[in-house]
């Protein structure tokens, strides 16, 4: 990820808007398409395995996953406010030891990322600017579901 993509991230990403969808996400649960994600991953089954959830946002998957028998997973976040926000959560809600979550651009750590049963990407593909490079390395640490959201808008 350049530095001016990251500048972009941090900008469209702010504290503000991490703080306005975690209201919305607890008030209403996950956007449509987010559930439509997490249907197709429990209808493969989510008990016992563990994830990885690349541009986790405020952590909807995650929670999820953890409440419908995740074992633990690991969520990296190119956006501070958001990583930080999430690592509030966790604390909050007593899943510090199930749920890692890392802040930094995928790509450049994927060599340090262990493989996960389940590896997830909502809507993150649009906002990485060199997308075929986020595939390849994500796909590779799958070792039973790829879950991946495109937005219907982009």
């Amino acid at each position: 990820m350049g530095y001016c993509q990251c500048q972009g991230i941090e900008n469209m990403f702010d504290k503000k808007t991490a703080k306005s969808e975690l209201k919305r996400y607890l008030k209403k649960g996950p956007s449509k398409t987010t559930g439509m994600l997490l249907d197709a991953i429990h209808k493969e089954g989510v008990q016992g395995l563990d994830f990885l959830d690349i541009g986790g946002g405020i952590g909807a998957i995650q929670y999820d996953l953890i409440k419908a028998g995740a074992s633990n997973g690991t969520s990296i976040e190119a956006s501070s406010a958001y990583a930080d926000l999430v690592k509030e959560e966790i604390l909050q809600n007593d899943l510090a030891e199930r749920i890692d979550c890392k802040y930094g651009d995928f790509t450049t750590t994927a060599s340090d990322v262990d493989r996960a049963d389940i590896v997830t990407l909502d809507k993150v593909i649009c906002c990485y600017d060199d997308m075929s490079k986020l595939v390849m390395l994500s796909s590779k640490l799958a070792r039973k579901i790829y879950a991946v959201i495109y937005p219907r808008d982009v």
